[in-house]
């Protein structure tokens, strides 16, 4: 595949899933939009043939209910592995090589010909980040990785930041990465693709102009180039206007897209519309149970029959005499008499009804509760938020709720592992993009970005930090398992404290056979501020 040679339907042909029902579903949802024109609506409804269908979808609409659970999974998941500052460092290529984390980096490994240029781009990066942010970003990708299966994120420069012929002025390095913004498109209009043949990825974001022509915006590194020549990255824009940059990236493009299994689930999603239903049921219940309905079978209304000036009865169309109904009086202290009916039968014998009364009484509202009880359950526990409702429920022991949040922590520790490559990505991409915009393209060659998402797993009840404790001395979980059961974002960064001041001579108290300073009341959340601060992390105290 030629990627020079593609246009704007090509490209958008290559972002996958945009057309599928579940995706166009799913974006709705997402969207908050829970009614979708009708089809978000599982409960009866009137044959589309019948005269009055229109009219009785309106007012289902009209009294229609959401309990957003849809969005509550997703904001959960994703403030649980985004939602908190990313911690990072940078190293030395050799050093990332040797095996460095996110947490020791920084403190040994890299030589002292490396320092300078590490500080420098330890200096840019975290007034970029403090400036330009990127953790909204990362986040709006997660969450649309839960619903989607892909999270993109571009890195960009705005118009108002180029000059008249659309270039990037040039600049110092401080000034040149200002420039440079992160946001995360929608999954409908981005993608980073692959050649089935070659393998090679191409980045793909579609729009439209100020000028109403559907573009793409295309990504990707130059194919054919000479070994002993630097990996140029390709940016194209399709169109009339379109035009094409060699820009020196280091071989890396400004898209990027997070990939795993979509935490959204068709069940997940039927089971939302289930709960909107039994909502909606309720809210119907409600207005019949607070304006109860009142029949009156084979009763005459008080008023009178109609007569003309002398005094004889008026008939209607039919033959009949036209009855005129006196209005009917509620409240307290009101009075109504009502007769039956009097018809004629056959012989000229007029007879008189018997009149009845019907009260259309509600139905009980336990159904409707129940049936939102156990649906959002069942959502919860699909998307390994059990955690969630067990935390309520006073019958269940502090182990299952752990084994509850454990579950909850290996789902977030899956997205954990994208957005992680995604951190790197941004950074050394950042770093890369501002030297070219500076005249100095592969100034940061020889360094690296070590990135580290801070998982939070909720807060945790005194009665999970006393078990988590437990289990810990017990040795039926590991250290590094007990302090996430216990709250502590940063674990690596928590563990690595621990480290410095046994070798400085602090001396935990001690609790337990394994000498663990992990106290019945620990627990606090801790975690540092997400700058870049490896060894700065927050310190749990006995």
């Amino acid at each position: 595949m030629d990627f020079n040679l593609l246009e704007y339907e090509d490209a958008l042909e290559m972002i996958p899933d945009k057309d599928a029902d579940w995706f166009k579903v799913n974006q709705a949802f997402a969207l908050g939009d829970h009614w979708q024109e009708g089809a978000g609506w599982t409960g009866p409804r009137l044959d589309e043939n019948h005269p009055l269908s229109a009219e009785a979808l309106g007012y289902i609409e009209r009294i229609f209910v959401s309990e957003d659970t849809f969005n509550e999974i997703i904001e959960r998941h994703a403030d649980g592995v985004a939602g908190s500052e990313f911690t990072w460092s940078v190293v030395s290529a050799a050093a990332e090589a040797e095996g460095a984390t996110a947490v020791t980096a920084g403190a040994g490994g890299t030589s002292q010909a490396d320092q300078p240029l590490i500080a420098e781009a330890e200096l840019l990066l975290r007034e970029w980040i403090d400036t330009q942010g990127g953790l909204k970003a990362l986040h709006e990708a997660v969450s649309s990785l839960t619903w989607s299966g892909r999270g993109p994120l571009r890195l960009y420069v705005p118009a108002g930041k180029r000059d008249e012929s659309g270039m990037i002025p040039p600049g110092e390095l401080p000034v040149s990465i200002m420039r440079i913004f992160v946001e995360s498109p929608d999954p409908a209009q981005t993608a980073v693709a692959l050649d089935p043949d070659t393998k090679d990825e191409i980045g793909i974001y579609t729009y439209t102009t100020s000028e109403d022509e559907d573009v793409a915006e295309l990504v990707y590194i130059q194919q054919e180039s000479k070994e002993d020549e630097r990996p140029l990255t390709l940016l194209r824009v399709t169109g009339e206007g379109g035009a094409m940059v060699e820009l020196d990236f280091g071989g890396r493009l400004t898209m990027f897209e997070m990939r795993q299994n979509r935490l959204m689930t068709d069940s997940i999603v039927s089971n939302q519309k289930k709960l909107n239903h039994a909502a909606t049921a309720e809210q119907s219940n409600l207005a019949t149970a607070g304006w109860i309905a009142r029949l009156i079978l084979n009763g005459q209304m008080p008023g009178d029959y109609k007569r003309d000036q002398e005094g004889n009865l008026v008939l209607d169309n039919a033959g009949r005499p036209q009855f005129v109904a006196d209005p009917m009086v509620w409240g307290p202290e009101s009075v109504n008499f009502i007769v039956g009916v009097t018809t004629t039968d056959e012989d000229g014998n007029e007879r008189i009804a018997n009149p009845s009364y019907v009260r259309e009484e509600p139905s009980s509202p336990e159904v409707f509760i129940q049936t939102k009880v156990e649906t959002r359950k069942f959502m919860l526990s699909r998307a390994k938020q059990a955690h969630v409702f067990l935390a309520d429920d006073g019958r269940v022991s502090g182990e299952s709720r752990l084994r509850a949040r454990s579950d909850f922590e290996s789902s977030l520790n899956k997205t954990k592992q994208e957005l992680d490559k995604a951190i790197t990505w941004m950074l050394e991409t950042v770093l890369a993009m501002a030297a070219t915009f500076s005249g100095k393209p592969g100034y940061f060659d020889t360094v690296r970005v070590m990135a580290d998402a801070q998982i939070d797993i909720g807060i945790v009840t005194p009665e999970e930090r006393r078990v988590a404790k437990e289990m810990f001395e017990a040795g039926l979980v590991s250290k590094r398992t007990a302090l996430t059961w216990i709250g502590i974002n940063d674990v690596e960064g928590e563990l690595e404290q621990m480290k410095l001041e046994a070798a400085e001579g602090i001396t935990p108290a001690l609790n337990g056979k394994n000498g663990t300073r992990m106290n019945a009341d620990l627990g606090d959340k801790g975690g540092n501020d997400g700058q870049q601060q490896p060894t700065q992390a927050a310190t749990a105290t006995g």
